[in-house]
């Protein structure tokens, strides 16, 4: 019998080269894959599930070796050899290696305490950033604040920026940074203080009221990454001023360096650390966002 269409002749064919034909027919159906619409990539952008894991792995192996080296420096008696000192710097290197070993948000919040360890132990000025409380413990509380919550949420803000609650979390930062931006005003207008330590202080208070851009609508991010990062930058950087207006020796000045490197290092794992927490625990609600908000109707033609 001759085959009466292209599936009969497959199927004659596959039969006689021993082939069933039931396969021969399932060989011969294409598999068609539903098509990706670009409003679900541009979703997967402006909400993603892990956002910022290859930065933190980065960011947890320099905390590592950043008080790695520190705790090098106190045994040699370069820095302040406190035991305290030596042994929070390794048991920092130790958090900051095993939360390179671990999934994500497990590395997130092993990164926030192996960044907060020598952080809080600065508020005392004791560990390795005695540095870091040299003002007094409510001020040194007040910048701890300004220096980790603020820019976690202002990192949060900006990658999930169509994300209502992504504003309620930099309302509460801004609020609880409030009292450093109040002593640090306090410094800008105080007439004693040296004109290096008053014009960092200025500029830390200009990075916060940047930040308020964060209120800015859903199609933009405000620029927030840029401003969590200045202070990042900026706050230790007034630590050094400040440390050398007080002691301007070199070596006194290469100490209060090494430990400004060293509350950057911290205080960025730990910003970077909050905001993966946030993500792991409300990506899942902030990807039912509407993509249209964003960009306009044509998301889901472009």
């Amino acid at each position: 019998m001759r085959p009466n269409s292209l599936s009969d002749w497959d199927a004659a064919t596959a039969m006689a080269i021993g082939i069933p034909a039931k396969a021969a027919a399932k060989a011969t159906v294409p598999s068609v894959k539903p098509p990706i619409l670009a409003s679900d990539i541009l979703r997967e952008e402006v909400a993603p599930l892990a956002p910022a894991a290859s930065a933190m792995k980065r960011w947890v192996l320099a905390l590592g070796a950043g008080f790695g080296l520190l705790a090098a420096a106190s045994f040699e008696g370069l820095l302040p050899a406190a035991d305290l000192a030596v042994t929070a710097s390794i048991a920092t290197t130790a958090a900051a290696v095993l939360a390179w070993l671990v999934p994500y948000t497990a590395r997130a919040a092993l990164g926030v305490l192996a960044g907060v360890l020598p952080l809080a132990l600065g508020l005392g000025q004791t560990g390795p950033l005695p540095l870091f409380g040299s003002e007094g413990y409510v001020e040194a509380g007040a910048s701890l604040v300004l220096l980790t919550l603020l820019p976690g949420a202002l990192f949060f803000r900006a990658q999930y920026r169509a994300f209502g609650a992504a504003r309620g979390f930099l309302v509460v930062a801004l609020l609880l940074a409030g009292p450093a931006v109040f002593f640090l005003a306090r410094g800008a207008v105080t007439g004693g203080t040296p004109f290096a330590l008053r014009a960092v202080d200025v500029l830390v208070v200009m990075a916060v009221l940047t930040s308020f851009a964060g209120f800015l609508g859903p199609e933009t991010t405000g620029a927030c990454t840029i401003w969590g990062a200045a202070l990042l930058i900026l706050v230790p950087a007034r630590q050094l001023v400040a440390s050398g207006v007080r002691a301007p020796g070199p070596s006194e000045l290469g100490a209060a360096a090494a430990e400004a490197i060293g509350v950057a290092l911290a205080a960025t794992v730990v910003s970077l650390g909050l905001y993966q927490l946030l993500a792991a625990a409300l990506a899942r609600r902030a990807r039912m966002v509407d993509i249209h908000r964003i960009v306009g109707p044509s998301a889901e033609h472009s």
